[in-house]
């Protein structure tokens, strides 16, 4: 279930989420777990406020609504989903899976993202074979907080045969309809205590071996 959190700030502009009166001050770039994101920050009056944009980058929908800042977040608290992060054309790697998204742009009411997996180790293998979920795999959030899934559970990369190092290019559609906001997330969600992961004798190499493809930053 979304979180929803209301804020009545004094001020939105310039980008900057305030809550008083922006006067002059230092501006700061922002990192998540490390990474730089969109956005900046200001230190005021010995209180932080953050933009908009980083707010959107950190994973909260952002929706002004009269006098109401509403944020939506679908990945905090005790759902979080910690995951193998990184930007668009950029490659990551599980221990098993190489995964990088190359392409994200709009057709009518559909998403189309385009990716490219590599099987990353010397046995044949599929995705469903090691720990893809059947359906709602691959997951697209928008900036207003909404997630869709891939059309028709990703059955083109998700049951297909991998041979070692073999890879795969292919276009995921996620039907969102109209209006829709801008994407800022995919994710790629992996069991790594499937059982059939198990008795391929194979292991990730990290303890959630998800995806998480922040779409605003490009390497």
């Amino acid at each position: 279930m979304n979180a929803r959190i209301s804020v009545r700030p004094a001020l939105l502009a310039a980008g900057l989420l305030t809550v008083g009166a922006a006067l002059a001050a230092t501006t700061y770039t922002i990192q998540l777990n490390g990474q730089a994101i969109p956005g900046s920050a200001i230190v005021q009056n010995g209180r932080t406020y953050v933009s908009s944009d980083a707010l959107k980058a950190a994973g909260f929908g952002v929706t002004v609504k009269g006098n109401v800042v509403m944020l939506t977040s679908t990945a905090g608290g005790a759902n979080q989903v910690s995951a193998v992060a990184g930007c668009v054309n950029q490659t990551l790697f599980n221990g098993i899976w190489r995964l990088k998204v190359l392409d994200v742009k709009l057709e009518g009411e559909a998403y189309q993202v385009k990716v490219e997996v590599r099987n990353g180790t010397t046995q044949s293998l599929s995705l469903i074979g090691t720990g893809l979920p059947f359906d709602k795999n691959f997951n697209l959030q928008l900036e207003d907080g909404n997630v869709f899934p891939a059309r028709s559970g990703a059955v083109d990369i998700r049951d297909r045969a991998f041979i070692q190092g073999s890879s795969y290019t292919t276009t995921l559609a996620f039907d969102t309809g109209a209006p829709a906001g801008k994407p800022v997330k995919l994710v790629v969600l992996f069991n790594p205590d499937d059982q059939y992961l198990k008795s391929s004798g194979l292991s990730y190499s990290v303890k959630d071996p998800s995806f998480r493809v922040d779409l605003t930053c490009t390497k």
